[in-house]
This record gives C-alpha cells, sequence and structure tokens, in this order.
C-alpha cells in the first residue's frame, strides 16, 4: 500500500465507515488497516498506571487493569 491508496482508504474511513471501507479493499489492505485502527485506538497504559499511582482506585476492575497485560 502506499501513500496515495492509504490517503484514499483514510478519506474512505472517513466518508463511509471502517467497516464499508474494509468489505471494499483488497484482502491484504484490509488486514492492514484493521490492524493500524486497533493500534491507534489503543489506550497508553503507561499514561494510565501514572494517573492511577497520582490517585489509586482499588476497586476490583481497577486493580486487574493495573496487573494485566491483556486491558
Amino acid at each position: 500500500m502506499n501513500k496515495a491508496t492509504y490517503k484514499a482508504y483514510q478519506r474512505s474511513i472517513k466518508d463511509n465507515g471502517l467497516r464499508y471501507t474494509l468489505e471494499h479493499c483488497p484482502k491484504l489492505d484490509s488486514y492492514t488497516l484493521a490492524k493500524l485502527d486497533i493500534i491507534r485506538n489503543m489506550q497508553d497504559m503507561l499514561a494510565w498506571r501514572v494517573r492511577w499511582l497520582n490517585q489509586p482506585d482499588t476497586t476490583r476492575l481497577n486493580i486487574l487493569k493495573l496487573t494485566s497485560p491483556y486491558f
């Protein structure tokens, strides 16, 4: 995927949504776009841990999120 194709996909995602764009692009490009979307929407866990250390919240869910690599 070159820069122009990526820009076209970004415009399509903005206009039509991610699901529509993934259904109408080549399979290899759809895998790349899906991975990029997952990475873009990931929470910054280091920043979350720093905020938690400054104001600890000891509820069960927050303890699991702090100690688990999967959240």
